[in-house]
């Protein structure tokens, strides 16, 4: 998933695994305060639609695109993206 950060901390590509916890979300590239400000685990076991509300707080422009244990859809393999 890639985008642009709500609050200033600029662009870059971020990473979604689900974990036993949550979800775990990790900067893999981009602008420096991106990656420094981005990199967080969501613990309170959300689904899909409550972790893409709160992307939806952090990021201001959200392109997703759909990998092997992230986001799974019906027409997996294709790129979508977030209404922010």
């Amino acid at each position: 998933m890639r985008g642009i950060s709500r609050h200033g901390y600029g662009k870059g590509v971020l990473h979604l695994v689900q974990t036993p916890n949550g979800w775990k979300q990790r900067a893999v590239d981009g602008d420096p305060d991106f990656k420094d400000c981005l990199n967080v685990e969501y613990v309170s076991n959300e689904s899909e639609e409550e972790l893409k509300s709160w992307l939806k707080c952090d990021m201001k422009v959200i392109h997703q695109t759909w990998l092997e244990n992230e986001f799974k859809s019906s027409e997996e393999g294709s790129n979508d993206d977030l209404s922010v």
